[in-house]
């Protein structure tokens, strides 16, 4: 389908009529709004996501200096169309496959977990809540985002953008917490000997609630008024992004990103301290074991 743009071009003197110009552009490749400004001076086409035209026209003090338009054929334009055309198709199989292969390895992980009796331990409750989080990744989340990336712009309306970034937030929240919780469930059993008859189901349990609860609240918080001035305006630019108030950019990185990333890297350089030591340990009880049976 092709949309049509008209822009008129007044003449600032007798030998250069007045002309109307015609641009055939895919409506695929504009985004929102087309930015034309008409002083007499300058005449500009902007904003398109491809330069299939370009018009620029220049006035001097002494009349008007160069006209330069240039603009495609049919030909050139069915050109440029067909390779739009296979790079997007190549993009949706790229990204469907991402998507499907996303699908098809958190279902393994978690079938094999209900599955396998041998995996059926409360250590792999936490792996299998952050598969599923994953899983709603794959199919809540980036179909969605694959439109955006295609359509080149959020077309799916404001109400659509908010439960889409909320999911987002959400899933990719709890999947990050679920690796907090995972490395402090290892450091407490590598410090704590009675960790194994302390971790109970129920402990368990309670550690994944707190963890979709918390992403729960991140997620949810623009949605009760936390939102910056021009998110509406942005979805009329069909962009659709997480609430840019700084307060909440800096709540949301710091929940979901810096503090869950400092915790990881203390807890296993700590885990990786108390396996050097007892390696150390051992290595230093077998030495002393061979000098004994040496002597």
């Amino acid at each position: 389908m092709l949309k049509t743009v008209t822009t008129a071009m007044a003449a600032a003197d007798d030998n250069v009529p007045a002309s109307i110009l015609e641009i055939e552009l895919p409506a695929i490749l504009l985004n929102e709004s087309l930015f034309i400004e008409l002083n007499g001076n300058l005449t500009q086409l902007v904003d398109t996501t491809s330069n299939l035209s370009q018009i620029i026209w220049n006035r001097s003090e002494n009349g008007y200096g160069n006209s330069n338009i240039l603009d495609m054929d049919a030909e050139q334009r069915a050109a440029v169309e067909f390779w739009l055309l296979v790079k997007m198709i190549a993009m949706a199989v790229v990204l469907g496959l991402m998507i499907l292969v996303t699908i098809i390895g958190n279902v393994f992980v978690i079938a094999a977990i209900i599955l396998e009796r041998n995996l059926q331990n409360v250590a792999n409750y936490l792996v299998a809540s952050l598969a599923v989080a994953d899983l709603f990744v794959a199919c809540l989340v980036m179909p969605l985002g694959a439109v955006y990336e295609i359509s080149n712009g959020w077309i799916l309306g404001p109400e659509l953008c908010d439960i889409w970034t909320s999911c987002d937030v959400l899933c990719c929240t709890a999947s990050i917490l679920h690796l907090v919780a995972i490395a402090a469930d290892r450091y407490w059993t590598v410090t704590n000997i009675d960790y194994n008859n302390l971790r109970t189901p129920r402990r368990v349990f309670l550690m994944i609630f707190c963890v979709w609860f918390a992403a729960l609240i991140v997620s949810l918080a623009p949605q009760f008024g936390w939102k910056d001035p021009d998110y509406m305006k942005r979805i009329e630019e069909q962009h659709c992004m997480v609430s840019q108030d700084v307060g909440y950019q800096i709540f949301a990185t710091c929940c979901t990103f810096y503090v869950p990333l400092l915790v990881i890297l203390f807890l296993y350089w700590k885990i990786y301290i108390i396996a050097r030591k007892r390696i150390q340990r051992r290595a230093q009880k077998s030495f002393n074991v061979t000098l004994t049976e040496t002597d």
